[in-house]
């Protein structure tokens, strides 16, 4: 996969645009999600035409999903049950809410960051810096992105530009990333519910 620093630049730009718009949006009163949603899908879509990269099903894509899902539900376990950390995610818009924050949350925002933070950023400092330090910088930046999940952000990202490095394609980390997203969050969300009602 040829890439240089445009490339990195590109995937920092797009974050920013993903930015820019969302506060552009929500400045016309439409709420945080619905913002989030349309910003993402447009600059998704932009990614996605400019970097096109062939999907292509193997045996192994199959495989993703389970291990996301295993991963969320082991995370969730360590810090709702053994060290009795509770998160509650809340719609106040009702089910409209939580189907956007789904989409966003399990679909847009990996697919999103697995583009630029792996795919452009990535692998754009690795030409230059080489694959480790390529790996550790961007991973920083992702995780100071994930306010109060830092070292966890930082891991995950280390262990999905490695999967990059060793050629996994983009759209099959998005959905292991995805799948890893949705699945904690409905734990969160389901237990979360509980535990506001006790």
């Amino acid at each position: 996969m040829k890439s240089n620093a445009v490339d990195f630049l590109t995937g920092i730009g797009a974050s920013l645009a993903v930015g820019l718009i969302i506060n552009l949006v929500e400045v016309v009163g439409i709420d945080h999600g619905v913002a989030t949603f349309l910003a993402v899908a447009a600059i998704d879509v932009i990614l996605l035409v400019t970097y096109n990269e062939q999907f292509y099903m193997q045996g192994r894509t199959l495989i993703f999903p389970l291990i996301g899902i295993v991963a969320a539900s082991a995370y969730f376990i360590l810090f709702y049950f053994i060290r009795n950390i509770h998160i509650v995610i809340s719609a106040p818009g009702g089910f409209f809410d939580y189907v956007i924050y789904f989409i966003n949350i399990a679909i847009l925002m990996p697919l999103f960051e697995e583009i630029t933070v792996r795919r452009l950023m990535f692998i754009g400092a690795s030409h230059y810096i080489g694959p480790t330090f390529s790996a550790f910088f961007v991973s920083a930046l992702f995780a100071a992105t994930h306010s109060g999940l830092f070292l966890f952000a930082f891991i995950f990202s280390i262990i999905m530009c490695l999967m990059t490095w060793k050629g996994v394609s983009t759209y099959s980390r998005a959905i292991l990333h995805g799948s890893y997203n949705g699945t904690l969050s409905m734990l969160w969300i389901i237990f979360g519910i509980d535990a506001v009602r006790q």
